[in-house]
């Protein structure tokens, strides 16, 4: 398996998600599908599981597979532009850049990984003449709502799989915990699962197996207990956060993830 030579690189294992994956993979490899979209909440982890897709999958494309960062676009028409550019294309003034990309990407057997589309979803539409023009291109999208194209097949992303009661027993079988335990021993090697399991269960319970809640959760283990971080949730979500300089400012925390969900709302939509 050749490395993927552009993707943002994982510092953590990937955990969990078997069912997911198993079904994406089997999505991917379907000849009628060339489009599908990982939908889901911010912070649920589709960047994390389409990039170990293409791990799986890279073997499959003779021309490679690519990764698309969108989220520093500012506008939709930067989205072309965005593709040549990962892909070392240079575009002629004198043609349309659509018309050039299509002609390029006509007879290549590619995966494009096109990452953080859901503030670009008014331009959506300028995949439909890479998938006319370009039979053997797929697209895998993240995004926080579907793009409803009518080439798209959709796969929700939730959280992760997380313990229901207080009394479960081993419950390092579970991917919030293995997840929450993986950045706990970051920041305090001696962490124990045993002397803090009932906390653990809770604190996985209580957001709901949300992989970045989890992962802002444990690193407050520098300075507070499992049982102090309980109770700090309880009281609201603005206690998840971060000052990581390596975090994206969307992911910083829980309340940045809900209020740039917020911006992408209508009217009626943030009326409802």
């Amino acid at each position: 398996m050749s490395p993927l030579h552009n993707f943002p690189r994982q510092p953590t294992q990937f955990w969990g998600r078997k069912e997911e994956l198993a079904d994406i993979v089997r999505l991917i490899s379907d000849p009628n599908c060339q489009l599908l979209t990982l939908a889901g909440f911010g912070g649920c982890g589709k960047t994390r599981l389409a990039t170990e897709v293409a791990e799986r999958k890279n073997t499959d494309f003779p021309d490679d597979v690519f990764f698309v960062p969108l989220s520093p676009l500012t506008g939709s028409e930067q989205i072309i532009l965005q593709i040549g550019y990962v892909l070392a294309y240079q575009f002629a003034e004198e043609r349309e850049h659509v018309e050039q990309l299509v002609d390029y990407l006509s007879n290549k057997c590619m995966l494009l990984v096109l990452d953080n589309f859901d503030h670009l979803l008014d331009g959506a539409d300028v995949l439909i003449p890479l998938l006319a023009g370009a039979p053997q291109l797929k697209l895998l999208v993240t995004s926080r709502e579907p793009l409803e194209l009518d080439d798209e097949w959709h796969r929700h992303i939730g959280g992760l799989d997380y313990p229901r009661k207080d009394t479960e027993t081993e419950i390092e079988h579970y991917s919030t915990v293995q997840l929450f335990l993986d950045h706990a021993r970051r920041v305090r090697a001696d962490f124990s699962l045993t002397r803090e399991r009932l906390y653990i269960i809770r604190i996985c319970r209580m957001v709901e197996g949300h992989p970045l809640a989890i992962e802002l959760a444990a690193a407050w283990l520098k300075r507070l207990s499992c049982a102090d971080i309980c109770t700090e949730i309880e009281r609201g979500i603005d206690f998840l956060e971060t000052n990581k300089r390596d975090v994206p400012p969307r992911q910083r925390s829980i309340r940045a993830v809900f209020d740039s969900t917020w911006q992408q709302l209508d009217d009626a939509e943030r009326s409802l």
